[in-house]
């Protein structure tokens, strides 16, 4: 299982930075908005199905140390890649890991309830957590 995770983790970071690549030098609000809540809202079933994988191993990590490790590195490795691409909307470096935070919140929902309004209310979080961060 550790094998498993840690490969999935080290995916799932370069599909975040390639994913997230649209908001490399955005000045725009509205354009990382959009970047942001395509992938916090993924239409695609082995996308999703592949999240939840991901996210069943990091909540095993919560009972198993061995896992721990590869959950730090994850949510850093995440963290770090949110802060060097929204930094150019005024993101400051330490709102970054709360913004994290919220914004695996949206994408937690948006995975387990599937709700038909789902992208609306994923552009709605998003912008209203951009513009928090930037204050």
């Amino acid at each position: 299982m550790t094998h498993a995770f840690a490969q999935l983790v080290e995916r799932e970071l370069a599909a975040w930075r390639r994913d997230l690549a649209g908001l490399h030098g955005a000045r725009d609000v509205a354009m990382a908005t959009a970047v942001l809540a395509e992938v916090l809202d993924p239409a695609d079933p082995e996308e999703r199905f592949r999240q939840l994988a991901l996210w069943e191993l990091y909540l095993q990590a919560g009972r198993d140390p061995m896992l721990r490790s590869i959950a730090e590195a994850w949510s850093d490795g995440c963290t770090a890649i949110t802060a060097e691409l929204l930094q150019d909307l005024g993101i400051p470096p330490e709102a970054a890991r709360l913004l994290m935070l919220a914004l695996e919140g949206v994408l937690l929902h948006n995975l387990v309830e599937q709700r038909t309004d789902s992208r609306a209310f994923t552009a709605q979080a998003v912008r209203t957590l951009l513009d928090a961060a930037r204050r």
